[in-house]
């Protein structure tokens, strides 16, 4: 297969940890691995330098009026084959992305389409729009683009399983959108949860604090009647609903919260648990008002089998294209659903781990970053 020469643009981080680099080693060291020719333009590294904030307006005009001009630069030296990024409009302006697609193949890549507003102005540029989830298909041919499916995957770093497990049901992700009240109502229905994230632990030391939170909710009670519109009501009250639950669980289950962690804690955590909980859905532009919900799989679901980890992930179509659900992987379509089967696996370690070992091999046959990019090479040697 040809080896191309690539200029990447991707912000490395993939949470708001300052260590974290994993879009780096999902992209960047994959390409290394295959052969191509990669020169890397990090937007961390360049936030970092210029001192803005990630995707800030500063952050925006910068990247803007830099970026044609450092690939101008480099690609007089390489005379680049490629131009692979990982960007969105929140980010870069659709014309100054349009300087570089009159250059050179230009292709983008789309992870969260739920988001998909920001990324559709920059694909009328791109020759090609990688997107994540399969359900993006539809839009993208509404604009009369040109689209490719390329899932999630996970990176061979990162594959190695752990052999021995605790008997741990963990999640790690952000508190947002449907996810404080499923995991609310696990913890309710018996199930023995550990959460890791941004946005779930909360400090409730203090009575001073207490009291600021009640007159927090007693001001919202006497603004509502100011607030004439509808749909403004709808999104406070989901606002609060959702701080309302992870309040709830910092009170009530205390033990289950705590901080977001490092890669390497993450990786040995979902590594040694017994079950590795996962939830997809988000609901587009993250609107509450919006009656659209996204379902497909994530990043988590091939990172937790990679690891030979038992993943108990959010049923969708997709994820059974991508598994054998029941076999080498298990799915729930509700929270009474994942109590249920949470339970139930804790209890049955043996099938447990025959599930786990199944999702492994398949995982690693199919799903890593380096099958991902030779099949897109392929698909595109046969386009030009």
């Amino acid at each position: 297969m040809k080896k191309y020469k690539i200029f990447l643009v991707v912000d490395g981080r993939a949470t708001p940890k300052d260590d974290n680099r994993m879009w780096l080693k999902n992209l960047y060291e994959p390409l290394v691995a295959l052969g191509h020719k990669v020169v890397l333009f990090d937007i961390a590294d360049f936030e970092n330098k210029h001192e803005v904030s990630c995707m800030s307006p500063e952050a925006k005009e910068l990247l803007s009026n830099e970026l044609p001009i450092y690939f101008d630069q480099a690609n007089q030296e390489y005379e680049f084959d490629i131009f692979l990024s990982y960007l969105h409009t929140k980010q870069i302006h659709p014309d100054a992305y349009g300087q570089i697609a009159k250059q050179l193949y230009t292709i983008n890549y789309s992870t969260n389409f739920h988001q998909f507003d920001i990324y559709k102005d920059i694909s009328k540029h791109a020759n090609l729009n990688l997107f994540a989830t399969k359900i993006a298909k539809d839009g993208y041919d509404k604009l009369g683009v040109k689209s490719y499916w390329m899932p999630f995957a996970a990176n061979e770093e990162f594959c190695a399983s752990s052999e021995v497990k605790n008997d741990k049901v963990v999640f790690i992700g952000s508190a947002y959108g449907y996810r404080p009240y499923l995991f609310w109502r696990a913890l309710q229905l018996g199930v023995d949860l550990n959460i890791y994230g941004v946005g779930w632990l909360k400090d409730f030391k203090s009575i001073k604090e207490k009291l600021v939170n009640k007159k927090g909710l007693l001001r919202l009670i006497v603004d509502l009647p100011s607030i004439t519109s509808i749909n403004r009501r709808l999104i406070k009250f989901d606002q609060y609903n959702r701080e309302a639950i992870i309040r709830k669980i910092n009170l009530d289950f205390p033990e289950a919260i705590n901080n977001a962690v490092s890669d390497v804690d993450y990786f040995k955590i979902i590594s040694e648990a017994a079950i590795v909980l996962n939830i997809q859905s988000a609901r587009y532009n993250f609107d509450v008002l919006n009656p659209h919900v996204l379902f497909g799989t994530n990043l988590r679901d091939f990172e937790i089998t990679a690891r030979g980890s038992f993943l108990l992930s959010q049923h969708s179509e997709e994820m059974g294209e991508l598994f054998n659900v029941g076999s080498e992987v298990v799915t729930y379509h509700d929270e009474f659903d994942l109590a249920e089967k949470a339970k139930y696996y804790l209890k049955h370690g043996s099938e447990r781990e025959e599930i786990a070992k199944r999702g492994h091999e398949r995982c690693l046959r199919d799903h890593t970053w380096k099958k991902r990019f030779d099949d897109l090479f392929f698909y595109i040697d046969k386009l030009v």
